[in-house]
């Protein structure tokens, strides 16, 4: 057997994979999403199984959708990951399995989305939109794609 472990950087819990691994005896070899270069339409890959483990979300849903079109089990597999890496997705299933699951509600435009937050009883002000910038720019250690998305388009939806 040989498993690929497809990931962006070699971390802590990669270090306790490959050690699982290395452990067991399994034949195994990291594949660097920086490196990595796919040929759509040619499996040549020589894996029984790869296990994602990408920082960038977006990276590895690519390189799972490739690997799965191409007949290459993965751990987790396309669907898994792209559903769980929405909140939107996840949330809706959550619902649509039976999960109890908090009030949710979804909005596309800014005005909607004032309405939904009242709607909700919290109050607001867009004057708060730099304090809740501010307040998840300084606790996020990596300046994560939620928070840089949120960072540079609220102050665009309403300028303070």
């Amino acid at each position: 057997m040989r498993i690929g472990v497809l990931l962006s950087r070699v971390r802590v819990e990669e270090k306790l994979i490959i050690s699982a691994l290395e452990k067991r005896g399994i034949g195994y070899a990291t594949i660097d999403d920086r490196e990595v270069i796919f040929e759509l339409g040619r499996n040549g890959f020589d894996y029984d199984v790869v296990i994602e483990r990408c920082i960038n979300h977006s990276r590895a849903l690519y390189a799972l959708r490739i690997l799965n079109d191409a007949g290459v089990p993965t751990v987790n597999t396309f669907e898994v990951a792209d559903t769980c890496g929405n909140k939107l997705l996840t949330t809706s299933a959550l619902f649509r399995c039976g999960v109890p699951s908090p009030r949710t509600l979804v909005a596309f435009t800014p005005e909607s989305a004032l309405q939904a937050i009242e709607s909700l009883g919290y109050p607001f002000t867009p004057e708060m939109i730099p304090k809740n910038i501010e307040y998840y720019l300084h606790r996020t250690s990596h300046g994560s794609t939620p928070v840089s998305y949120t960072h540079l388009t609220l102050p665009t939806i309403y300028p303070v």
